[in-house]
């Protein structure tokens, strides 16, 4: 998702440096959506804070309950009864001490393990930079949030 909400910004800003004002602050508004949307804490695979080290991790997200219709898994082989990703949904809504990621070094490439912060909130982090030169109101309001990521990489 960072991948993408930074790609996202690195196009409005290309837009932006060529004069196309109305895509780039069409893809500003696009941006400004989703990076609330990851750091609300109402994304599928949600932000929180682990309160043990104080930093900000991914959920991570569990789909092995996923059974499709009419497939009986303790009938049929495993191959034979998987789930299409429309079936899939992330199952992660317990509190933040129950998230996956917590349990499992491996999940999320080991974010609540915190490898790799630097560059994975880093994505997030150029996302909400791009928002706000775009949008100055917004990051204004939101600049707690790039603090946030900050603070978790340079800790």
């Amino acid at each position: 998702a960072g991948k993408m909400l930074s790609r996202i910004g690195q196009l409005a800003l290309i837009a932006e440096e060529l004069g196309e004002k109305e895509v780039a602050q069409d893809l500003a508004k696009k941006l400004t959506a989703h990076v609330e949307l990851w750091a609300s804490g109402k994304a599928k695979n949600r932000f929180v804070y682990d309160q043990s080290w104080g930093g900000y991790i991914s959920c991570g997200c569990l789909y092995d309950d996923c059974v499709p219709k009419g497939c009986n898994p303790n009938v049929q082989p495993a191959d034979q009864c998987h789930c299409e990703p429309s079936q899939a949904y992330c199952k992660n809504t317990g509190p933040p001490e129950d998230c996956p990621t917590f349990k499992d070094p491996g999940m999320d490439f080991g974010n609540a393990w915190y490898n790799d912060h630097h560059f994975h909130w880093g994505y997030h982090m150029h996302a909400a930079a791009v928002a706000a030169h775009l949008d100055p109101a917004w990051g204004a309001k939101n600049k707690e949030l790039l603090k946030l990521y900050a603070r978790d990489i340079a800790n």
